[in-house]
């Protein structure tokens, strides 16, 4: 059994196939290197607490260019929030983060995330999210550490936008 056999089998369009498995069952050292790679920075431990603690599930494509941390359930009344939407460099721009965003949406109709104002090539993806009618965005925010991120809803009512952005606006950045 090969690695892209583990966990269920959730999204599959005619490049990608994406899996789904309890966060506790993959292994962190390939979500830290997925990230770290994606991202060029180094995940600080919160990150891998707060997974836990909050149940959180991995979204990841079967050749492992991409993963999507997600916690189904941030806080009483908040829908799933994810954490992080990580493509490795030479494999962005060829559909494997909306593959993952579109596995994570199968399951949980209501999405949201945030994403730093100076991320360029995820922000423009969650831009054509937008543009197509899908995502909502709103006025950028300052966070618990004084970064500003955009805020980002699928499927939200003006409620769930305030209560997403209260809690999104609590947590820390995952990066040193």
């Amino acid at each position: 059994m090969g690695f892209s056999d583990i966990g269920g089998l959730v999204y599959e369009d005619n490049r990608y196939k994406v899996h789904k498995i309890p966060f506790q069952y993959f292994n962190k050292r390939l979500i830290r290197d997925i990230n770290q790679r994606a991202f060029n920075r180094e995940l600080i431990d919160y990150y891998f607490r707060l997974l836990e603690e909050k149940e959180g599930e991995i979204y990841y494509e079967s050749q492992l260019f991409g993963l999507v941390s997600l916690i189904p359930k941030l806080a009483e009344g908040v829908p799933a929030h994810m954490v992080t939407l990580a493509v490795l460099p030479e494999h962005r721009r060829k559909g494997v983060g909306s593959a993952l965003i579109y596995a994570a949406l199968d399951d949980y109709k209501k999405l949201n995330w945030r994403s730093k104002l100076g991320n360029g090539e995820a922000n423009n993806l969650y831009a054509e999210l937008v543009n197509d009618g899908l995502a909502d965005t709103g006025e950028p925010f300052v966070g618990k550490e004084g970064i500003i991120y955009n805020p980002y809803w699928i499927n939200h009512t003006s409620e769930d936008k305030k209560k997403s952005l209260e809690h999104m606006m609590q947590l820390p950045n995952y990066f040193k």
